[in-house]
């Protein structure tokens, strides 16, 4: 056994291989450390790359999972879910940690989105999560239905002396690709923050990527601040409050419930456009119902 703190646990004790062939495959082990996990451990996995032929348990909420950092670590979806969004690498609660790994669809496969969580109101649910250091795409043919998804909208108990959904998001460095959908799609969470966020999908589908805000009725997406390079289409619903300084956006549509929202391409402030409806030096941008598109000049 490997010499470890005890709140951290070391995949390689857990037999994790690069050809998932042991009993119960890299799923079992990785549900293993799951199983043996404590609120606030960390599940510690090995460089290499590994395959999952089945869906492992979710990320127990308020623990950790983490990769290798720059010695890299490649999780690869095998198998085709279930339903097309089904989470690879789910986030228990709304509330738990991700950093430093690739998450990949293997070639061929299909849908699912490879991390995510939708909020409950069981305890440590909904608080403080923090996305870091993670690329996502397909290989060959292989595509996502989405790239990321938080869901808080069930929260609706709040914690003590907190707001109800998901409370403190946290995203730095995350980059996606090959997906059908929208790339980043956060619904009823408070103050979010994403740095380095660089989101697209193929461009064979109708949306490109990007991101989309929003929330239930009664509870609405308030305050993220985000700061990306690339987010395709954006798309502001049941929104207040949101500020986005980004370097390229194709498109952007604020909807009636979006309220206090300020969007920033290429440094300029969105709604300034010049005498030829120019904004950033990216091109064109023409208003229409609501909605701000981008054409190469």
């Amino acid at each position: 056994m490997t010499t470890m703190p005890s709140y951290i646990l070391n995949g390689e004790d857990f037999g994790f291989t690069s050809s998932d062939s042991q009993a119960g495959g890299n799923a079992g082990s990785l549900n293993a450390m799951f199983a043996a996990m404590q609120p606030g451990w960390t599940a510690l996995l090995p460089p290499g790359v590994f395959k999952f032929s089945t869906k492992p348990h979710p990320i127990p909420a308020g623990c950790e999972l983490r990769g290798a950092a720059y010695l890299g670590t490649e999780l690869i979806r095998s198998y085709v879910p279930a339903i097309l969004s089904e989470f690879f690498i789910e986030i228990g609660g709304g509330c738990a940690s991700l950093r430093s790994l690739v998450i990949n669809a293997d070639d061929g496969t299909t849908g699912g989105i490879p991390y995510g969580g939708i909020a409950t109101n069981a305890v440590y649910a909904g608080g403080i999560s923090l996305l870091e250091d993670i690329s996502s795409s397909g290989i060959g043919a292989g595509i996502w239905y989405r790239m990321c998804y938080f869901e808080g909208s069930a929260r609706t108990a709040g914690i003590p002396g907190g707001a109800p959904g998901i409370r403190s998001l946290i995203a730095r460095n995350l980059r996606g690709f090959q997906a059908q959908e929208t790339g980043f799609f956060l619904s009823a969470c408070k103050a979010f923050i994403g740095e380095g966020l660089d989101f697209v999908s193929t461009p064979t589908w109708p949306s490109y990527g990007g991101l989309m805000l929003t929330g239930s009725d009664s509870i609405y997406c308030d305050s993220p601040i985000i700061s990306a390079t690339n987010l395709g289409d954006i798309i502001l619903d049941k929104t207040t409050n949101a500020i986005i300084n980004v370097s390229f956006a194709r498109k952007i549509t604020f909807e009636a419930t979006a309220t206090g929202c300020q969007v920033n391409v290429g440094g300029e402030a969105q709604p300034t456009l010049d005498a030829n409806g120019k904004l950033g030096g990216y091109g064109n941008i023409l208003k229409t119902n609501g909605t701000w598109y981008y054409s190469p000049s």
